[in-house]
């Protein structure tokens, strides 16, 4: 309508708010353990299901498979890090990051890379600038394609897509990433 006004308010403010929800055990609904110490990390399912959707995925399937939403049972990702993890729930709460040198280090992320989780990394480079990483990934996703494409819930942003087709790696090129990965 011609007379409607949108009134916004104090960004900064209101990710200082749901930053304070991020791993608050009293006021959540679904628990996470993570990493091979398995730490309970604490969450809100209509919170991360409207902002990500492996995590929307997640728990449909998990309603599926039980017919209910059962919030006693935990979900396990023993492949990560509390730090990573509580990264990533801090930017899906609040859409910023506060990124400490430890979770900033790209050559942790480059020797972990996998199937399950390459894509989440090469958007992560990208939105980051982080091109050493993003060329790892891109290496990584071109000498793996077909188990990369088949991993269910595979979510990759425009641009990723975008730098992907853009980047037509000559063997002369794909070389020279491979020595700069790994020295």
């Amino acid at each position: 309508m011609a007379n409607e006004k949108t009134m916004k308010g104090n960004i900064e403010e209101f990710a200082v708010q749901m930053k304070r929800l991020v791993n608050n055990k009293e006021q959540s609904d679904i628990k996470f353990l993570i990493g091979s110490n398995r730490k309970p990390i604490y969450a809100h399912r209509c919170i991360l299901a409207n902002r990500c959707a492996v995590f929307k995925a997640m728990f449909q399937d998990q309603a599926q498979r039980a017919g209910v939403v059962d919030n006693t049972v935990p979900f396990v990702l023993a492949d990560m890090t509390p730090d990573i993890f509580l990264a990533v729930m801090e930017f899906i709460y609040t859409n910023c990051v506060t990124l400490t040198p430890k979770i900033l280090a790209g050559h942790y992320l480059i020797e972990n890379l996998a199937v399950h989780n390459v894509c989440e990394c090469l958007q992560a480079s990208i939105v980051f600038a982080q091109n050493e990483l993003k060329d790892a990934c891109i290496l990584y996703i071109d000498e793996h394609t077909e188990v990369v494409l088949k991993k269910p819930y595979v979510e990759i942003g425009k641009k990723a897509v975008k730098q992907i087709r853009l980047t037509l790696f000559t063997p002369e090129e794909i070389e020279k990433i491979k020595s700069k990965m790994w020295k």
